[in-house]
């Protein structure tokens, strides 16, 4: 089997991030004043709240694709070719299982669940809203199964055509969006046409990668179910980072709904997206650096190991330094002009978020060679424990006080996993 070289991985990865987190911060910056002059903040705030929702399905495959790709990184780094195929159509039985069980319980969910009045969405813009949120269930599904390929993707060192597709449908997410408000459609136009689009693509780039690495095509036929029960419990540590991420993103997105309106929800999504962007750029090297970590700890390379992170902690020192002095200089007013007057005399909790990302950059980038060899398992389940803290604290305190609570739980959460990966990295030496 033909693997791509460790310089050229990175290269690759390296420039596939940069697309990516292009496309991120390209489409956050335009949908937003876009959609508020197309829909209004209400309008728009209703798409922000659905839209959340199935986010919460990507949870559900206990984090089995990151966590084999993992394994069949290393499998393949030392030539266990056979044994990474078996982790692949593990993962396919796990996927299968999964996909099955959620395509019910989202259809159940937008036939039953009372959307529109639990979010107290006016009449006139609640209709068809179960559908949407449906449609946008589908796409995250889909995004799961996709999943499973892109670990066979980074085995073989094919890891920024994983990160590519996925940007991609992005910024179709992002045109359609904004192409259907534009066109007069609602929040089912919208939810249509993105499905469409991932499908397309995501077949389309399978195929293109099954075609010269054709061991790895969807199967269930050598799935190990020992392997399967060694692998569930680094895939449900790894799962606490998604369960983690849910809670305090989407979590604070429906809280703030629920408590202050869907306004209000616009005004954090969007702090919290301009101030997100010093995240962005600094996962483009710690995401393109995961596979090679896995490809050196295969290999039994510490040395090399040890130099790409310490390269790693300089970059993400240097980075938030320039981030943390851009923010503060220029960010709230940016921030006035990027949402058209929307988002104002906020800067208590403008500068929360700011700190608040710089401590996750930081812990981000600490983290970076354990969670790659799947030795995570203690530091994802403190963040947990600290996100369930963060959001009770919101939930108890956000009708007492302001909207600056966002900001503070926020940097709790942060500052608090950055203390404890220090801590335990004492005890758990990275390499």
């Amino acid at each position: 089997m033909k693997l791509t070289s460790i310089k050229r991985q990175f290269t690759l990865s390296m420039f596939s991030q940069a697309y990516s987190q292009s496309v991120t911060i390209g489409a956050q910056l335009l949908v937003l004043p876009l959609m508020l002059w197309l829909w209004g903040a209400e309008h728009y705030g209703v798409w922000l709240l659905v839209s959340t929702l199935p986010t919460y399905l990507t949870m559900s495959d206990l984090g089995f694709a990151q966590v084999s790709g993992n394994d069949m990184t290393m499998r393949v780094s030392r030539e266990d070719i056979d044994g990474a195929v078996v982790v692949n159509q593990t993962a396919w039985l796990m996927n299968a299982c999964v996909s099955a069980l959620l395509l019910v319980v989202s259809a159940a969910f937008a036939l039953f669940f009372p959307i529109a009045h639990v979010f107290n969405v006016p009449q006139q813009l609640g209709e068809g809203i179960g559908l949407c949120a449906f449609l946008l269930a589908c796409s995250v599904i889909l995004s799961l199964t996709f999943g499973v390929v892109g670990s066979a993707m980074r085995a073989v060192g094919k890891y920024w055509l994983i990160i590519s597709t996925h940007a991609t449908a992005r910024a179709f997410d992002a045109l359609l969006l904004v192409g259907s408000a534009a066109a007069g459609g609602g929040l089912v136009s919208a939810a249509a046409l993105m499905l469409t689009a991932r499908v397309i693509l995501f077949v389309t780039a399978s195929a293109l990668f099954y075609r010269h690495y054709g061991q790895f095509r969807p199967s269930i036929a050598r799935a190990d179910r020992r392997l399967l029960r060694e692998m569930i419990a680094p895939s449900l540590s790894y799962m606490s980072y998604t369960v983690s991420n849910s809670v305090n993103i989407q979590g604070t997105s429906i809280i703030v709904g629920i408590l202050l309106g869907p306004a209000a929800v616009v005004v954090v999504s969007s702090i919290r997206t301009l101030t997100g962007m010093g995240r962005m750029c600094a996962s483009v090297v710690i995401h393109s650096l995961e596979p090679i970590f896995a490809h050196l700890a295969g290999l039994g390379a510490r040395e090399t190991q040890k130099r790409n992170f310490q390269f790693l902690i300089g970059a993400a020192l240097a980075g938030c330094a320039v981030y943390g002095i851009g923010m503060f200089v220029w960010g709230e007013a940016f921030l006035a002009f990027w949402t058209r007057g929307v988002v104002v005399d906020q800067g208590a909790l403008f500068r929360l978020m700011v700190m608040s990302s710089i401590t996750e950059i930081i812990w981000f980038t600490l983290q970076t060679p354990y969670v790659s060899t799947n030795r995570h398992s203690v530091f994802a389940v403190y963040f947990l424990v600290f996100s369930i803290v963060s959001i009770v604290s919101l939930v108890v305190f956000l009708n007492l006080s302001s909207i600056v609570v966002v900001g503070i739980a926020s940097l709790f959460l942060h500052l608090s996993t950055l203390i404890i990966t220090l801590v335990l990295m004492r005890s758990n030496k990275a390499f």
